[in-house]
């Protein structure tokens, strides 16, 4: 019971791909490559005889006849550029009246930790406190803080 069913199916299917290409027409070129092809892999060719049908078989190869024309496309950018980032538009200036805010020195908290090597605030992170001025991280010990860097100990006031 399975048999005919398997052979009906095979048979169908070799139908419909047979009848969907037509078979391709060989140009002398084709058959000229085919028989440098043959030529080279038979084993009974000296070498002094490949050479000459290897060059032949890439001259062939790279013939304009061989190749296929690539379809033209359209020239595009690698990304695709944000509106205001297309050459050709204007930025906005920036408006006269914003000017730099100014930075006045503050005097230190009441009870802030000073670094007496730098005199700079101690600026308590966590577990750790970061020199203002030189931006060395300092751990938390009992009593302080210690720099790893230097083994000086900054106690807290």
């Amino acid at each position: 019971m399975k048999t005919p069913v398997a052979l009906a199916f095979l048979l169908a299917t070799s139908l419909a791909f047979a009848a969907g290409e037509p078979p391709r027409q060989p140009t002398p070129a084709a058959d000229r490559m085919q028989e440098l092809h043959r030529i080279m892999n038979d084993t009974n060719t000296p070498p002094e005889d490949r050479r000459p049908a290897r060059a032949e078989l890439l001259r062939l190869l790279r013939a304009n006849d061989a190749q296929v024309a690539p379809r033209e496309m359209p020239p595009r950018a690698a990304i695709i550029p944000r509106p205001d980032a297309v050459i050709g538009t204007q930025r906005n200036p920036p408006s006269p009246a914003a000017a730099a805010p100014s930075i006045a020195p503050t005097a230190p908290a009441i009870g802030a930790t000073l670094d007496p090597s730098t005199g700079s605030v101690l600026t308590p992170n966590g577990h750790t406190a970061i020199d203002s001025r030189t931006g060395r991280i300092t751990n938390e010990v009992p009593g302080g803080y210690l720099d790893p860097a230097t083994g000086r100990f900054t106690p807290r006031p």
